[in-house]
């Protein structure tokens, strides 16, 4: 879903902050230090998140002549996440349970021995899963401080933002009636007054 191709399904976020001066260089160190990674299932994980180049999940070469079209930078998020089902987890996790008490000659097993089958067993079926691939585009209009991000999904609103944080040094203020008002100087003083206005009850109000 996306800027490309797609449903036109977006959130529009204010940049709060100017860049600050040589900005374009940490950015790009920032995207390629968190361009997207396999997800690690020898560490227990289940999910990876990263950036890609604009609608291509799979092309990693993120430099600046590919990212940016003055004024805009567009790249995309990449999501992968490994679900396994729960019935067909459960039932490789029986097995194995059973195949191990059988070994032992024993008849149940110690709570420490069933969690570390269930990891063992967990790990084996996320490497032979395919995971699930989404990717978000991401639009920034360096030139009115606007970001549209292709997705009003709450979860993974609140990854990207986030990463924009921690990685780019950004803070991002979703749009909205007060913000629309807030982020305008020539506006900002109505925004306030606006924070001031009662709640009005319709109910049972007709023309």
């Amino acid at each position: 879903m996306g800027a490309k191709h797609g449903t036109l399904t977006y959130t529009t976020y204010y940049v709060v902050e100017e860049p600050a001066e040589g900005f374009k260089d940490h950015l790009i160190a920032a995207i390629q230090k968190h361009a997207f990674r396999d997800i690690d299932i020898d560490a227990g994980k289940d999910r990876s998140i990263g950036w890609v180049a604009l609608g291509e999940p799979f092309d990693l070469d993120l430099d600046w002549s590919k990212l940016y079209i003055e004024p805009y930078l567009c790249l995309s998020l990449r999501e992968d996440v490994i679900k396994i089902p729960k019935t067909a987890f459960q039932a490789h996790l029986d097995r194995r349970e059973k195949e191990q008490m059988k070994k032992m000659g024993r008849d149940t097993l110690k709570k420490s021995e069933r969690a570390e089958i269930k990891e063992v067993v967990l790990n084996e079926l996320r490497k032979r899963a395919l995971p699930n691939i989404n990717t978000y585009d991401v639009v920034w209009n360096t030139a009115d401080g606007t970001m549209r991000f292709f997705s009003q999904s709450k979860a993974i609103r609140e990854s990207f933002e986030e990463i924009i944080h921690d990685s780019w040094g950004l803070r991002l203020v979703a749009r909205a009636p007060y913000t629309i008002l807030a982020v305008r100087p020539e506006t900002a003083e109505m925004a306030g007054k606006l924070l001031d206005l009662e709640p009005a009850d319709f109910v049972g109000v007709t023309e």
